[in-house]
């Protein structure tokens, strides 16, 4: 029961592994890889649009290398080479070997990439290579690693390079891989294609059970913890608690009534001390009385006084401070006006003092042109001496060089004469390289042939050594029949004796008078009886088969396992002879190829004769050549520097007359005498002079400047300094006698008034008293005053006849806080009460609850237990494995069947290894390595197909097929591809690579592979 309900949910399971396998190739590009000698692009996208494209090509023509180079990029290795990879993968008339893999999965587009290059110095030397790997985002190759730091597709694609091998790429040699693996590999496998180590749930069980134990215990020390929370518990304290509660009603009442007393004493209290303090502040008050009143007259003669006189003594002040302010700035404008005629005196003497200096400016400018000119013109004479020199020395040079220039013509003429007697005679590159390279393709398959010989052979004396084995198994089905015949026999023997038990089991229980059960008789005068001796001979007798069977078994299975060797054996045998035949055709077509060549195909030492020396000869004349080359070259350098050095020659004398026409226009410019007294100067000494000149000059015009403006700015200063005196000694009298007129004001206005003279107003005003405070200070203190008295007459109208004694007010303080104790430690208890109370509700629910949770618990551990049992041992994991292979065996069937004709059934015995069910020998079963060679093909490509369509469940797979088809007749051929075509339909990508013509006359869409002596291999696309 168990095992049903698991196979249906292993098939309900969601694939992941076909999520992950979105593959499809974009482009490809070699260069230097085996055959491939040039860069070569391969375009998948192209190919892919079809569905189903071929990959074709004779044998040889590097058709696998394609396959090779996409896995070596990728993973980093390839099946077939395993020392020195790269020196044997690349060309060997390549330096440089590149693959570019351009592919897409799940969308997003990846690029991998190999490279590296041969050693300039040795030629067996292949360089540190380089692999990379990128991702395409926003039209940018980023760069990728994997956690190593290393590049793989491993985690890209999500299968090894193992299991990309057998599902996606499928080399030469490895197609029948699947089917013949162990079963343990064969597990494996599984397990990372389908992700089946996701039903290795033993430790994931074993940790739930464990977690789940490890709750049980501590919900039982819990449960241990809560033994005191019980229902006779809650009900005693809710019967404490209502009696408390009555009794603390009635002391919140008596509280009450103690607070209301204890108020009344405390209030009459307050009321005592509060009219002691009252007459205590009245007495102090009392004594300030007088003071207040002193400092309210005062203040009332400051403001009569302020309101009188204050603005207009402040005028008077103003007025006299304005009058001394003008006639100081008088004195300091008078001492300007003086300064200002001394500084206009001092300019204009200084004015007349530059002026004889200022009348030379334009006689010295001039000179100063003049040393300009001479210092020029001595610059030109030495000009003239120099380039007269550089006339002279050039003519030597131009000698020379003619000279050397007639030396390299008669070299020239030689080499070209020596080359041109080399060329005579020889065969042309092109036919020599051609004739070398068919020599070394015809040796190398001579070589093959050679090794192949050998191979079928070997193979043909291990298949006779076989057949004679097994020519010792012809009596063995004799031997079969006479056992079958024996224990027919035996059966029949062991028939009757149980019959005869039965029949003496009846007789025992025969009577007299009874009828029998088997006649009806009642009389039974001779009773059957069974023998005890026929028993023993039977056993020893069957015992003896048993034996004979066993070792009967032993021989068949023997003589099944070296039919199926000899089965295997002729396979090899069938497939190394047409390998053969094929080497030997491609031989013979090689040496046909020889027809009308000056070499025959036997003739292979004498031509490696000729060819060295073709090799020297050539070698001789392209150093000639090169030679040659060179004195061209130098011959005509030698021409651009002869006219180079005429050129220069030609401009050297023009700008030596140019250069004694400038000193001739020089001197007719300066005065005849300054140029006499000058002639013989320093170069140094003109130039020094004529910036002596110049800084002369510019200082005196600076001086002269400055003294003419300073002239005219201390003229216009003291204008305005006069001016200004003016003005301010007529305001000066204006002020004087507005303060006149406001003292006379102020005199009489105090003359009227009660006060003595301007000194008492003056003495009044010094008081400077703050109006304000002053009068608010006198206003509170009468305010407070007049409250004081007011308030404690309300005291003594409210204690009447009232007499405080403090006696009652302790006795009351007592009572009230006793009161309240009690009170409190009440409602402390009733609140304790509660809180035992909630506790003991909030622990009884918790008991509930942790007694049900420990019931599931115990419930979940025994189910944990029992999964742990069904996962123990990874036999969940082989179940599944099981499940996985019966329905990949099923689906291969859909096309083995088709293709065997309905005679054939691939099925799985006890122990998950293929067999076959065989339809036209009685539906009997048979080992796969007894399939011929063709059979196993159609087994293995079903069950490749089976496995790719499982793995791409999404219709997005991607598979190579690259071997087999030959071994194929025409009727198989046609089913195989009729299958292939059928892919289509499905949406898958199958490419097919094979030198089978046939195949390329059923696919539109395909790339030729030929290979070209020169060029290596080449791709020719079909849709070009």
């Amino acid at each position: 029961m168990i095992s049903s309900v698991y196979s249906v949910r292993l098939r309900q399971l969601p694939w992941t592994a076909a999520r992950r396998l979105k593959v499809k190739p974009e482009l490809l590009i070699l260069e230097g890889v085996y055959s491939y000698k040039n860069r070569t692009e391969i375009d998948f996208s192209t190919l892919c649009k079809a569905e189903l494209f071929g990959i074709f090509g004779n044998v040889g023509s590097g058709k696998s290398a394609v396959l090779e180079a996409v896995t070596y990029v990728l993973y980093g290795k390839i099946e077939r080479l395993s020392n020195r990879v790269y020196y044997n993968m690349m060309n060997l008339a390549s330096n440089r070997m590149y693959i570019d893999f351009t592919f897409t999965i799940r969308s997003r587009k990846y690029r991998f990439t190999f490279e590296t290059k041969r050693n300039k110095k040795d030629f067996d030397k292949i360089e540190t290579p380089q692999r990379s790997a990128y991702m395409q985002e926003n039209g940018e190759w980023l760069p990728l690693f994997d956690k190593d730091g290393d590049v793989s597709a491993d985690e890209i694609i999500g299968l090894n390079y193992d299991n990309f091998r057998r599902t996606i790429i499928v080399p030469q040699g490895r197609f029948q891989e699947f089917l013949h693996l162990e079963k343990s590999k064969r597990t494996a496998m599984l397990m990372e294609l389908f992700r089946l180590n996701r039903f290795d749930l033993y430790s994931k069980t074993a940790h739930l059970a464990n977690v789940n134990n490890e709750k049980a215990a501590a919900v039982d020390g819990e449960l241990s913890g809560l033994s005191d929370a019980t229902e006779t518990a809650a009900i005693e304290a809710e019967s404490e608690a209502a009696v408390l509660g009555g009794k603390s009603r009635q002391l919140s009442e008596e509280a009450e009534k103690s607070d209301k007393l204890l108020k009344e004493l405390n209030d009459l209290a307050d009321l005592e001390k509060q009219l002691g303090a009252a007459r205590e502040l009245l007495s102090e008050k009392s004594v300030a009385e007088d003071d207040y009143k002193k400092r309210k007259a005062d203040l009332h003669v400051y403001e009569d006084c302020f309101a009188k006189f204050k603005s207009r003594l402040d005028i008077l002040k103003m007025l006299e401070a304005d009058v001394e302010s003008g006639e100081r700035r008088v004195v300091e404008t008078r001492d300007r006006v003086d300064a200002g005629k001394n500084s206009l005196a001092e300019a204009e003497a200084q004015f007349n003092l530059i002026e004889p200096e200022y009348l030379e400016l334009e006689r010295w400018e001039r000179q100063a042109g003049w040393f300009d000119e001479l210092s020029a013109l001595h610059n030109a004479r030495l000009e003239s001496m120099r380039l007269s020199d550089e006339i002279e020395s050039g003519r030597s040079v131009l000698e020379e060089a003619e000279l050397t220039k007639e030396h390299i013509s008669g070299r020239l003429e030689e080499t070209r004469a020596v080359a041109g007697a080399e060329d005579a005679g020889s065969m042309s590159f092109e036919v020599m390289n051609s004739l070398n390279t068919r020599f070394t393709s015809l040796t190398g398959m001579d070589e093959s042939i050679m090794t192949g010989r050998k191979r079928l052979e070997k193979l043909r004396v291990e298949l006779n050594s076989l057949n004679t084995v097994l020519e010792g198994y012809d009596a063995l089905e004799a031997e079969q029949a006479a056992f079958f015949e024996r224990e027919e026999q035996l059966g029949k023997k062991q028939l009757d004796a149980e019959i005869m038990k039965g029949l003496g089991r009846l007789t025992e229980q025969l009577e007299d008078g009874s009828p029998c059960p088997v006649c009806g008789a009642l009389e039974h005068p001779a009773p059957a009886t069974a023998g005890a001796q026929d028993d023993g001979l039977i056993q020893t007798e069957s015992a003896a088969l048993a034996e004979e069977r066993a070792a009967l078994k032993k021989r068949l299975t023997e003589f099944q396992d070296l039919k199926n060797e000899s089965a295997v054996l002729s396979g090899r045998i069938e497939s190394a002879a047409e390998q053969l035949k094929s080497f030997e055709a491609e031989r013979e077509e090689l040496a046909v190829g020889f027809t009308g060549e000056d070499f025959g195909p036997d003739e292979k030492d004498r031509f490696r004769v000729e060819f060295e020396r073709f090799t020297r000869a050539r070698t001789l004349r392209e150093k000639l050549q090169t030679e040659s080359v060179k004195l061209a070259a130098e011959q005509e350098r030698l021409n651009i520097d002869i006219a180079g050095l005429v050129d220069g020659q030609g401009r050297l004398k023009l700008a030596l007359a140019g250069t004694e026409a400038k000193i001739e226009n020089t001197e007719s410019r300066i005065d005849e005498d300054f140029l006499e007294e000058h002639r013989g100067a320093a170069a140094t000494d003109l130039a020094e002079w004529a910036s002596e000149l110049r800084r002369k000059t510019a200082s005196v015009k600076e001086s002269y400047k400055s003294a003419e403006q300073r002239k005219k700015d201390s003229a216009v200063q003291s204008e305005k300094n006069s001016a200004e005196l003016k003005l301010l000694e007529k305001q000066a009298a204006e002020l004087e006698k507005n303060r006149a007129a406001a003292e006379t004001e102020l005199d009489q206005s105090i003359a009227s008034s009660d006060y003595s003279g301007i000194e008492a107003v003056s003495a009044v005003l010094s008081l400077d008293i703050d109006t304000r405070a002053e009068r608010t200070a006198v206003e509170a203190f009468e305010k407070e005053l007049t409250g004081l008295k007011a308030e404690i007459l309300n005291f003594e109208d409210s204690l009447g006849d009232r007499v405080f004694e403090p006696a009652s007010l302790l006795q009351a303080a007592e009572d009230n806080r006793r009161l309240k104790t009690e009170y409190e430690q009440t409602i402390t208890r009733l609140g304790e009460l509660g809180n035992i109370m909630e506790g003991l509700r909030t622990r009884l629910k918790r008991k509930k609850e942790l007694e049900l949770e420990a019931e599931t618990l115990l419930l979940r551990g025994k189910n944990l237990s029992l999964l742990k049992n069904v996962f123990k041992g990874k036999k969940f994991i082989d179940f599944a494995a099981t499940i996985y292979l019966r329905d990949l065996c099923e689906a291969a069937n859909v096309r083995f069947r088709k293709l065997t004709r309905e005679s054939l059934r691939l099925e799985l015995d006890e122990a998950n290894n293929f067999i076959i069910r065989d339809y036209l020998n009685e539906g009997k079963t048979r080992s796969v390595k007894t399939l011929s060679g063709g059979q196993t093909f159609q087994a293995a490509f079903s069950l490749s197909l089976a496995l790719a369509d499982s793995i791409g469940r999404e219709r997005s797979g991607f598979f190579f097929l690259d071997e087999g088809f030959g071994s194929l007749d025409r009727e198989s051929l046609v089913l195989v591809f009729d299958s292939l075509k059928s892919l289509k339909k499905e949406s898958r990508t199958v490419g097919v690579i094979s030198h089978v013509e046939e195949l390329k006359q059923e696919i539109d869409t395909f790339i030729t592979v030929v290979k070209d002596n020169e060029e290596g291999s080449i791709i020719k696309n079909s849709w070009n």
